[in-house]
């Protein structure tokens, strides 16, 4: 997939499809590759892994305070990602686009691991390649699978009414909605109270 989005010269957002950074502000936000005019690409996978690995930590360190401390750490990166993604579909310059796509990343990546954290706390133990199969599967399929897609229909579809290249930016905007329905599951879920489990051997 990475291949076919550096022909269309595009990098991904794995948050909400592609950015639109390239197609707003071109190599000007990039700078020349060395070997050739390609445009060269900001590094955008630091963040996302700053995300995981420092909310990993957070909710380590709350859940010993509080059971729903892991859930406490995902749905306030969830509800903090949002208007950060707003002003990165608005972004009207290449430093602001830059910046806020950076903290999209981060927050758009500390979700996951205390998501997959709770949901191994929630079944015993030789449940959890089942419970991690069952999180990772609606992962793939709805985020990184028909989020793009809908995102890049909705994009050419705008385009198409004369939008031009702001069709992306109310592509990136029309899925806002999707976010605040996962904040209020990612809330509904802090307000139960599970049973305590059987116990287990492992």
């Amino acid at each position: 997939m990475w291949a076919e989005c550096e022909e269309l010269g595009m990098i991904i957002h794995f948050h909400s499809g592609p950015a639109a950074m390239q197609d707003y502000f071109g190599a000007a936000l990039f700078g020349a590759a060395a070997a050739g005019d390609e445009p060269s690409e900001p590094i955008v996978e630091m963040p996302g892994a700053l995300g995981i690995w420092l909310s990993g930590i957070a909710a380590d360190w709350l859940v010993r305070r509080s059971p729903k401390g892991r859930l406490w750490v995902a749905s306030g990166s969830l509800a903090l990602l949002i208007p950060f993604e707003i002003a990165y579909a608005l972004a009207g310059s290449p430093g602001l686009a830059l910046a806020m796509s950076a903290i999209t990343h981060f927050l758009g990546g500390a979700y996951l691991a205390p998501t997959i954290a709770f949901a191994h706390s929630q079944v015993t133990p030789r449940q959890r390649a089942s419970a991690s199969a069952v999180l990772l599967l609606g992962l793939n399929l709805i985020g990184l699978g028909i989020g793009p897609m809908l995102v890049g229909l909705l994009s050419d579809a705008a385009t198409a009414q004369g939008f031009g290249t702001a069709g992306l930016r109310y592509a990136l905007l029309a899925i806002i909605p999707s976010q605040f329905v996962a904040l209020a599951l990612f809330l509904r879920a802090n307000a139960i109270d599970a049973p305590p489990l059987p116990s287990s051997k492992e």
